[in-house]
């Protein structure tokens, strides 16, 4: 005999095990050809029904100013060494106010939309219509707009608002846009031609036919641009090329190819154009201060002027005397080095100030007033850069919650600090020589005195128009030179690729999402299958069921496709032969061949113990042995609904009510020879008292001296208790299992008919087999069944059909 394998507890199963999860997916094999051919069927319809998204991309270069003095003083204060300037630029370009510039520049406001199946679907690249909307007049926002062809070139507009629909009115020239709430009004339905103007109080727009073939209905909206601005900033990706240079890579994933590249580079202007504009505000600042100078200076200047030639013609005096034009010469000298120093002094006043609180504050340049100090000048240049800088993102981030800003404050901080102890030294200096100069014009101021009182005039007139003409000619010279430096003013960076479409849409890709879809076809029922493994505890795998029981299995019954309980009706069909096989297994591995009594039992009904039942019974029938079915499951008896000649008016109650030992007339013939039936009989509710009486002894005894063998069918041995009582009167007794129907744990009440009761003839029939195992046959194996379980009858012909037949019948 064949050594058993190791037994398991029925606590011992592993449910995850790969092959049992491989036979289960073996065995539902067209469950995972359906999933798969679903799901990629839907994965194909979401790629075509999915709107192509195109990247545009283009590169631009941020060039560093090498002589900027913040940049030195920063790193000597302990900062980052790394280069935090392309940091800095890449935060430039991701805000919302370049954004809504380059917004502003574009004709983005309109969107077309197409029914679709379950939504409106956004039309890009091929446009049915254009919308030219009038932006000098407010438009409607945030409606949508549906237009209905018509006769020839007309058209309905029929118009559907919504909680967020707004009055738009779009300004220009750095004005902010003007929203208004729309509180309800005439919104047509407008009849309209294409091309002509459609004007209401909220909206006014042309339509332009943007194909020469019949239209179907659109739908398009308007939108603001702040919105906008908020949709381009977050669709646009800014990162560094490479490491080791400063170059950006701008990208941009959009369903139109056009605006995509459109937008790139209208954000690439734009950008230089607001660095450009930053750095040509100093002198714009510079000149403005300028002008207002040159104005006021002028006037004084005409006025001095017209007052010289008044007083020579009132009082008949043209020029000085020798020792008059000295003084004035002297005097003009020394009070124009007076007003410069005393506007030097104005300016490190202001200076200084500007550095305790910049805001609220203007400061020029110190060359504007004439201080020529290279480093001075270079430094209060980088700091009102850095100011300006500030300033233009003010709003966009806020406080120092971004590096960016916490870096733009360190660097303005360290600038003021070695700023103020320059300047604090510049003030004392200038204030020196300021008051040397002031006693110097107090010692000639006492020779001016001693002049005749005409002549004393008349210099004093000159002096003032001399003093003007000084620092007009001053300012001339300094406005040509901040014109000079404006005009040369240029932006270091620049575009070194223009955008460029990517052909190929980045998204939806079909071969992933087929992919995808399949990888999902095969998932989704396989963690099914997992989930119903680890809580499915039927009966499936009879290799499993033999490690888990402590008893013999003595064969497999096949489902009967056609069912026929005599077997001599269908004597080669491969469920007559799975009896045989249990009646040859008996007869050789346990020497019961010319007489004995089997019982067949199960745990719970529809196990198929009463059909397992007559099959054993019609197999010893078939020897020619002399047999008889006994059904004692009194309480619901089933062999007369399995076999249609017998009835239940009499049978086994009928014999132990009645008084007399007579029980061969309450027997029924088969349409099988040697096969008899002694029927349950009447439903009685004493039938376990009776079966213990002596008088169910004899009728047991006599059964068993008249015929070869006796077959019982029991009640299920896990409901009543009499199926215990008649294991006394048998050699064999079967316990049925069903495929796929009876639980795992019912292995547990066999294993303990042995153990804990002692019974060590109790055998197993598994029946009901009709799952597919991993080889591609039955779930049958070892006693011969393997052989034969994939035909319908050992001895008829192969199917036609092949190897195609074989896997799909």
């Amino acid at each position: 005999m064949q050594e058993n394998p190791p037994k398991l507890s029925t606590s011992e199963i592993d449910v995850l095990n790969p092959k049992r999860i491989l036979e289960k997916i073996l065995s539902n094999w067209y469950i995972f050809l359906g999933s798969i051919f679903l799901s990629t069927i839907l994965a194909f319809y979401i790629t075509k029904e999915t709107t192509p998204i195109y990247e545009s991309e283009g590169l631009l270069l941020i060039s560093e100013d090498k002589n900027n003095l913040s940049l030195d003083i920063f790193s000597s204060a302990g900062g980052p060494s790394e280069n935090t300037s392309l940091q800095n630029e890449i935060v430039n370009l991701q805000t919302y106010s370049l954004a809504y510039e380059t917004v502003k520049q574009l004709d983005l406001n309109v969107s077309y939309f197409k029914e679709n199946l379950f939504r409106l679907k956004p039309i890009y690249n091929k446009y049915p219509i254009k919308v030219q909307a009038n932006w000098e007049k407010p438009q409607l926002i945030n409606a949508l707009f549906k237009i209905i062809p018509g006769k020839e070139n007309e058209f309905t507009v029929e118009i559907e608002v919504s909680a967020n629909t707004q009055i738009y009115t779009k300004q220009f020239g750095g004005k902010a846009d003007v929203y208004s709430p729309f509180k309800g009004g005439d919104l047509g339905p407008f009849q309209g031609e294409y091309g002509q103007i459609i004007s209401n109080p909220y909206f006014e727009f042309s339509i332009f036919n943007g194909q020469n073939e019949n239209l179907e209905s659109v739908y398009f909206k308007i939108q603001g641009d702040g919105s906008l601005a908020k949709k381009y900033k977050s669709l646009v990706n800014i990162g560094p090329e490479g490491k080791g240079n400063t170059a950006l890579r701008l990208k941009i994933a959009h369903p139109d190819k056009e605006i995509g590249e459109l937008y790139i580079n209208t954000l690439m202007n734009t950008f230089l154009a607001s660095d450009l504009k930053i750095k040509s505000l100093i002198s714009q600042q510079s000149l403005e201060f300028i002008q207002n100078q040159i104005t006021t200076v002028a006037d004084s200047l005409n006025q001095y002027e017209n007052e010289l030639q008044s007083y020579r013609t009132i009082n008949r005096i043209t020029n000085l005397s020798e020792k008059g034009s000295n003084i004035l010469n002297e005097t003009v000298k020394l009070d124009d080095e007076l007003n410069k120093q005393n506007l030097r002094l104005e300016y490190y006043k202001n200076l200084q100030k500007y550095l305790t609180d910049p805001d609220g504050q203007n400061l020029l340049v110190p060359s504007v007033i004439g201080i020529e100090d290279p480093i001075f000048n270079n430094t209060v240049t980088n700091l009102l850069n850095l100011q300006n800088e500030k300033s233009g993102l003010k709003g966009v981030l806020a406080g120092d919650s971004f590096s960016y800003i916490r870096e733009l404050n360190n660097k303005i901080e360290n600038l003021k600090n070695n700023l103020k102890e320059s300047n604090t030294n510049a003030i004392l200096n200038i204030s020196t020589h300021i008051d040397r100069l002031e006693d110097m014009i107090s010692v000639v101021e006492k020779d001016f005195n001693l002049l005749p009182e005409v002549e004393r005039n008349l210099t004093s007139i000159q002096r003032r128009f001399k003093i003007n003409e000084s620092i007009y000619t001053f300012l001339l010279q300094r406005k040509a030179e901040t014109e000079i430096q404006k005009a040369s003013t240029i932006t270091k960076h620049r575009v070194l690729d223009a955008a460029m479409l990517n052909s190929s849409p980045i998204t939806p890709k079909l071969s992933r999402n087929l992919a995808i879809g399949a990888s999902l076809g095969v998932s989704i029922p396989l963690l099914f299958l997992i989930v119903w493994s680890i809580f499915y505890h039927k009966v499936v795998d009879p290799k499993e069921v033999e490690n888990l029981l402590h008893i013999p299995v003595l064969g497999f019954v096949p489902r009967e496709k056609e069912k026929n309980n005599i077997l001599v009706h269908n004597p080669k069909s491969i469920v007559t032969e799975s009896f045989r096989t249990i009646r040859s297994n008996l007869a050789i591995r346990f020497d019961f061949k010319n007489k004995g009594t089997i019982m067949v039992t199960s745990t719970r009904p529809g196990e198929g113990k009463t059909y397992i039942s007559i099959k054993i019974a019609s197999a010893y029938a078939a020897l020619g042995k002399k047999t008889i079915l006994v059904g004692m499951d009194l309480r619901k008896p089933a062999i007369g609904k399995e076999l249609n000649s017998i009835h239940n008016k009499f049978g086994v109650t009928t014999f132990l009510t009645q008084e007399g030992e007579d029980w061969e007339n309450l027997i029924q013939a088969t349409d099988q020879e040697d096969l008899e039936v002694l029927n349950a009989g009447p439903y009685l509710e004493r039938s376990t008292e009776l079966i213990n009486t002596k008088k169910f002894e004899g009728l047991m005894a006599s059964l068993k001296e008249h015929y070869d063998f006796v077959i019982i069918d029991t009640s299920p041995i896990g409901l009543v208790s009499e199926t215990l009582d008649l294991t006394k009167y048998t050699d064999i007794n079967l316990f049925v299992l069903r495929q796929n129907y009876s639980f795992i744990n019912q292995v547990q009440i066999a294993n303990d008919l042995k153990e804990k009761m002692g019974f060590n003839n109790f055998y197993v029939v598994v029946n009901d087999m009709h799952k597919f195992g991993l080889d591609g046959h039955n779930y049958g194996y070892g006693y011969g069944y393997s052989y034969y379980s994939n035909y319908n009858s050992y001895s008829e012909d192969e199917p036609k059909g092949g190897w195609f037949r074989k896997i799909f019948r």
